[in-house]
């Protein structure tokens, strides 16, 4: 891993001034294809939710970003778990077109909340995902009630499931407090492998 970043946390490569093209060429599925899976270490940050609230502050703690390469339609950020691309060899690299979010139970990634909800990234163009350390990801709108340190896992919608994550499931990380508020950005300290869920072997 590498403190050396490409482009600054909460932009991507298109925000480097090449606008929606490198070198007056179209971005399309090979562009800044070389850098999509990097991973990088980097110091944690101050935590703040959408309305601009301080959730957290510098913990002193670590964080693991990855690059990752957009798939083909653009993708508008929320703070939620989203899904890998299906195609072959898109796995820890590429993410899947649009706002597809993470199905429940299997592993993904998430957004550092260094990006401001509704930035979009163009499709093509390479953003960070966060793997490890801490970071808000919005809690599920059904019912939620999580004790601290419990296991999390990803429901049906990308969001924190509001049950414990289950035998089977891929353990995204831990949260930090407890709490019932649903639809709330909660702290999570992620510890996401680049693997496929336990129930998909």
């Amino acid at each position: 891993m590498d403190t050396n970043l490409p482009f600054p946390e909460g932009s991507s490569m298109t925000d480097l001034g090449r606008g929606v093209t490198q070198d007056g060429v179209d971005l399309d599925a090979n562009s800044f294809l070389g850098i999509a899976g990097q991973t990088y270490e980097v110091s944690d940050v101050d935590h703040y939710n959408e309305a601009g609230t301080l959730i957290a502050a510098f913990s002193g703690k670590r964080r693991k970003l990855i690059a990752i390469k957009n798939g083909a339609t653009a993708k508008t950020i929320a703070r939620k778990f989203y899904a890998w691309g299906t195609s072959a060899g898109n796995w820890g690299r590429v993410a899947e077109a649009s706002n597809t979010a993470l199905e429940a139970g299997k592993s993904g990634f998430s957004i550092p909340d260094s990006y401001p909800v509704g930035t979009v990234i163009p499709a093509y163009d390479i953003f960070y995902g966060q793997l490890e350390g801490p970071n808000l990801v919005l809690s599920e709108t059904g019912t939620y009630n999580l004790t601290a340190h419990d296991p999390i896992a990803s429901d049906a919608s990308g969001y924190v499931n509001g049950a414990t994550g289950a035998a089977g499931e891929a353990v995204l990380g831990t949260i930090d407090a407890s709490g019932s508020d649903e639809n709330t950005e909660v702290l999570v300290h992620l510890a996401i492998d680049l693997k496929a869920s336990e129930a998909a072997g």
